[in-house]
């Protein structure tokens, strides 16, 4: 190890004295800075490394940080939850928020198997059936009535053939056009009911799942109120390594002192 060698005056040792000292409260803070960087290191790779892992949604993981105090520096977890992974719970006590084991189901990927619900095979009600006539359906009560044509029911003047020949295509046309419009309408009614029953379905099973997986959710957070968690510690698997290193960082802060010292 080098020495240095000083010479002082007599009577300025208290002046190199005040400013030893100040050099060295200036080295520490800086060493504790070193420190806590070295320490942020440990912890993030104890966290990573763990298995199991002790996050899910990685907020614990992103949690560590480090800062600058008066005194130094300072190293800690800023995740809600950081206390209760790193000591674990106690049984008994209010149970964790509903949201968080939410988020917690959802990045596991527990949300489908949670929301499975058992229903029942739905039964169709079947169509009611047209009732028919003794003769077939145009008998029926709902058969059409049939225009007879007598003498008080004459077919009209006669028309001249070609004129009569436009007039069915016109009416045929006609016929076309309504039927065409008709089915259009039908058609569309019915893509609209199917559209509605789509809506209903699929809110019906969005609901139904939101209930599965509150419901999930809500015996998680009682089990553990009730039971309690087993911490996962990282910072007492980390803290040996950074008082190993604590000696060195205070050696080269004194040393890092002397070398500034200015002699009066």
């Amino acid at each position: 190890m080098a020495y240095r060698k000083l010479v002082v005056d007599p009577r300025n040792i208290r002046k190199v004295q005040r400013q030893f000292n100040r050099l060295v409260e200036l080295e520490l803070r800086a060493a504790m800075v070193r420190l806590a960087q070295f320490g942020h290191a440990q912890v993030v790779k104890y966290t990573t490394t763990a298995r199991p892992r002790p996050y899910a949604t990685g907020a614990f993981a992103q949690g560590w940080v480090w800062a600058r105090t008066a005194d130094g520096a300072i190293l800690w977890n800023s995740a809600k939850h950081g206390v209760f992974v790193e000591l674990g719970r106690r049984p008994g006590g209010r149970p964790p928020p509903l949201q968080a084991i939410l988020d917690w189901l959802e990045v596991k990927g527990l949300t489908k198997k949670a929301s499975r619900v058992k229903r029942g095979k739905r039964k169709r009600p079947k169509k009611a059936k047209t009732p028919k006539g003794p003769r077939g359906k145009m008998y029926g009560p709902k058969a059409p009535k049939m225009v007879r044509y007598g003498p008080k029911k004459p077919r009209g003047p006669k028309l001249d053939p070609a004129l009569r020949e436009a007039f069915r295509a016109a009416k045929a046309d006609a016929r076309a056009a309504e039927r065409s419009s008709a089915a259009q309408a039908k058609q569309y009614a019915k893509n609209e009911r199917k559209l509605m029953n789509w809506a209903k379905r699929e809110t019906a099973k969005a609901t139904s799942r939101k209930k599965a997986l509150e419901a999930t959710a809500w015996a998680i957070a009682h089990k553990i109120a009730r039971d309690g968690i087993k911490g996962r510690p990282v910072m007492a698997r980390a803290w040996p390594s950074i008082v190993k290193r604590a000696p060195k960082e205070i050696r080269e802060a004194l040393k890092a002192a002397v070398r500034k010292v200015k002699p009066q």
